[in-house]
């Protein structure tokens, strides 16, 4: 594995005997928290708030005295740490309040289009079109709730009529007991990307950690697992079977054996690492036809300057978008940097009224599909070393309502014909949100992760010890009760 002398960046061996600062940002007008906030520790060095407003430092690995704090709409702020104390403490970050008059264009106060045109215009010279390594950080929370879980064995042709009724009712048990959990599962990795306009590369991985209840595992790849344990149960793994969905044959020759094993549940594939991070790095890019560029297409959406603020030293004007068009799903708002007109932020959710894919088969195939949620943040920040912005936070939430109800139906490959016939119903929501925080750096040799699997350490309790050596976002509040309180 290759560590390229960053180690420091990922693991700290010296945080179990240094003292940690940990600090909450709330907007000093409402008292709310200020979430992504940039923490500046030292040259090239720093950290960000959680979606919390909370943030940790270790003082002893400080290169300056002083904590530089920056976010979108408020004055920037530096506070020296021995101000701070030991204790755990809330900073207050003043909201910036600037005249749009302040920030004239030619003399004038630009018309909204032109600023959309102008942002347009300007994406080449703004943003890097080549290959950029990262360090980066990776938080992923999924969960899942149901509204109704039904296991039913309807037939088994080995099974006397008691039996039957007996394994039914151990099936629709557990479909009950599944039912009433709402589980959340959480995982968290450090390492080295590189990232073009199409896709991601890991060069390196560290640490990759997840949060997971035993007894209320219910991700979508669990669900499958238990699924597999079921039937597999009643099924004879020396014969094969033709599989029937309703009216439709699916499979004539499918085998318990090889097609139900279970899955190495301890490791996680790099490919899907890598596709997890593609997708979320492909939200920050400018191609066309990309959401970020659509936001920027007059055609699909009309615009509304509400003000200018302030960022990093440098006046932004933020303009709200809506719909325009019926192929225009989200409404948000674009900050803008008011001299090279780049796009410093995007906040965006689905607007009134819009969702995504749509599919409701219910009736005729039993199936029902609906994305009903979707939101996220971008966050660019100026690179000194290209002066580009470059991706600094992608954020992205999404939720699904899911409906499936299947008859299964097993016909043994032998002349008996022996069958097992199940029914299955899920209804229920399902919902992910994920998160990367990237910092460009320098001098990184292009090189793909040599193996094909990532070890994961899983713990079924949030363990303060075990995050203490972790480079990265701060657990959110949920994450340091995983575990505990509903033991």
């Amino acid at each position: 594995m290759f560590r390229f002398g960053i180690i420091a960046f990922l693991f700290f061996s010296s945080f179990l005997h240094s003292q940690t600062l940990t600090v909450r940002l709330l907007d000093k007008s409402t008292g709310e928290v200020v979430p992504y906030a940039s923490i500046q520790t030292g040259p090239l060095e720093g950290t960000m708030s959680n979606e919390e407003g909370v943030f940790s430092v270790q003082i002893s690995e400080l290169k300056e005295p002083v904590l530089k704090i920056s976010s979108m709409g408020y004055s920037s702020l530096e506070i020296p740490i021995d101000h701070l104390g030991k204790d755990s403490k809330i900073i207050y970050l003043e909201p910036a309040v600037i005249q749009l008059n302040e920030v004239q264009l030619g003399g004038r106060i630009p018309e909204v289009n032109e600023i959309i045109d102008l942002a347009r215009a300007n994406i080449p010279l703004n943003y890097p079109n080549t290959r950029t390594n990262y360090e980066m950080f990776y938080r992923e929370a999924s969960g899942m709730h149901f509204n109704k879980l039904l296991f039913e064995l309807e037939k088994d042709s080995d099974l006397s009529r008691e039996a039957l009724k007996k394994a039914d009712m151990q099936l629709r048990q557990l479909g009950s007991e599944l039912a009433k959990q709402d589980q959340r599962n959480f995982m968290d990795f450090a390492g080295l990307m590189s990232l073009d306009k199409d896709s991601t590369e890991i060069i390196d991985i560290e640490g990759i950690r997840q949060l997971v209840d035993p007894t209320q595992d219910l991700d979508m790849e669990k669900i499958q697992e238990r699924a597999k344990a079921l039937i597999s149960s009643h099924l004879d793994s020396n014969t094969t079977y033709v599989l029937k969905s309703g009216i439709f044959k699916i499979e004539d020759s499918l085998n318990p054996k090889a097609e139900f094993s279970s899955s190495d549940s301890d490791s996680i594939a790099v490919k899907s690492l890598n596709d997890r991070l593609t997708s979320l790095s492909l939200a920050a890019t400018w191609k066309p036809k990309t959401r970020l560029s659509q936001f920027l297409n007059s055609s699909l959406y009309r615009y509304q300057l509400q003000k200018a603020t302030y960022f990093d030293g440098n006046y932004v004007y933020a303009v709200t978008f809506f719909p325009k068009s019926g192929k225009a799903l989200y409404s948000g708002t674009l900050f803008i940097d008011t001299n090279t007109f780049g796009v410093l932020r995007v906040n965006y959710q689905y607007a009134e009224g819009r969702n995504g894919k749509k599919i409701n088969l219910k009736l005729l195939l039993g199936v029902r599909f609906e994305e009903n949620e979707s939101s996220g943040i971008v966050i660019f920040r100026k690179d000194e070393y290209t002066n580009k912005f470059q991706p600094y936070l992608i954020q992205e939430s999404y939720g699904n309502l899911i409906y499936l109800h299947r008859d299964l139906k097993f016909i043994a490959n032998r002349p008996k014909s022996e069958k097992v016939k199940f029914d299955f119903i899920m209804d229920g929501r399902y919902s992910r949100s994920a998160s990367i925080w990237l910092r460009p750096i320098q001098d990184i040799p292009k090189v793909t992760y040599p193996y094909k699997k990532v070890k994961v350490q899983k713990l079924n309790k949030f363990n303060a010890e075990k995050w203490q050596d972790y480079f990265g976002l701060e657990p959110v509040e949920e994450m340091k009760r995983f575990g505990i309180e509903n033991k």
